[in-house]
């Protein structure tokens, strides 16, 4: 489509230049990335052939608490996958696009890729390709959870799928998330951290997961503390808030929902071998305070990776959080 923005600008700043379609990409290191632990330095291109070996996998923590932590449901009763899919209408936010990807905003409440049954063949990946009706081959390179909004790149074709998937399933792409938290975090848990807890599916209560340090997967996500209120104007029956920055290092499902939600496990050294302790706002399978806004508070707002057109250029996009 016409009148693109380009790459880095995401839907945060907009200029008269954005309003064109241009082929000039940052170069590696571009865009202001950050360099600390939390944020993460510009992992190195994927050389051809690279494996990926168990070496590759966050460890899990030394000491494991209980065997396993199953998610607790909803306060009402209900089960958030059993409700009707009612997706949200109108256009869809073309971040950047170029003949290889394009970057876009899902909107919270809309699946990524189609669900089981008719009623639910409406979601991302479809209206991408209404968007780019050249695209071809598969699309979908990542997913983002149906509640959460925010950037997530998509192929137009088989090359582009193929180097995009293979920096996914390495971990050389980099992705930040903002979540507003129920509650205040606890006084003795830092405002910068880590939290490994391995994850595995709840099978009697699917599509819920839970921590399992036998049989889960290992999955490590770092923590900044953004921003702590007393009231959100736009939520005042949620009470106090915290503002957190999320990056995952690997990509489990629900991995920012339970590593926010689990309670906090202090080590003797006041080390955190557990969660957060606040579960994600309005959270409809992890947390009973969906009531209290309208949408689940996680949004991506930051993704960057290698252009599949060379390798060379480390491309950045960002998008503010709406709430």
């Amino acid at each position: 489509p016409p009148d693109l923005p380009r790459p880095g600008g995401g839907g945060a700043e907009r200029s008269e230049a954005e309003g064109a379609r241009s082929n000039a990409l940052p170069r590696p290191g571009g865009g202001g990335a950050e360099q600390s632990e939390a944020e993460g330095a510009i992992p190195p291109p994927l050389p051809p052939g690279e494996g990926r070996g168990e070496g590759s996998q966050s460890p899990l923590p030394p000491t494991p608490a209980p065997l396993s932590a199953p998610s607790p449901p909803a306060a009402d009763g209900t089960v958030a996958h059993h409700t009707p899919y009612n997706p949200p209408q109108g256009p869809i936010e073309v971040v950047f696009a170029n003949d290889d990807f394009v970057v876009l905003n899902k909107p919270s409440g809309l699946l990524s890729v189609p669900g089981r049954g008719e009623e639910k063949a409406d979601c991302l990946a479809s209206r991408a390709q209404a968007m780019f009706p050249h695209a071809t081959g598969p699309l979908t390179v990542h997913r983002l959870d149906m509640e959460t909004s925010g950037l997530t790149v998509l192929a137009l074709h088989p090359e582009a799928h193929v180097k995009l998937s293979r920096q996914f399933n390495h971990r050389k792409v980099k992705k930040n998330y903002v979540a507003l938290l129920a509650g205040t975090l606890d006084a003795s848990l830092s405002d910068e951290g880590c939290v490994e807890l391995p994850l595995v599916v709840d099978w009697p209560n699917r599509p819920r997961h839970m921590v399992d340090f036998e049989r889960g997967k290992p999955a490590k996500t770092y923590y900044t503390v953004l921003e702590r209120l007393d009231r959100h104007p736009d939520y005042p029956n949620a009470g106090p808030l915290t503002r957190v920055r999320f990056r995952p290092i690997t990509g489990r499902t629900h991995q920012l929902r339970l590593h926010a939600a689990h309670p906090p496990d202090l080590a003797p050294d006041g080390t955190n071998r557990g969660g957060l302790g606040l579960p994600i706002l309005a959270d409809p399978l992890y947390s009973d305070t969906r009531a209290h806004a309208p949408r689940l508070m996680l949004h991506a707002t930051l993704l960057c990776f290698w252009d599949p057109a060379g390798g060379s250029d480390w491309l950045r996009f960002e998008s503010q959080e709406p709430f």
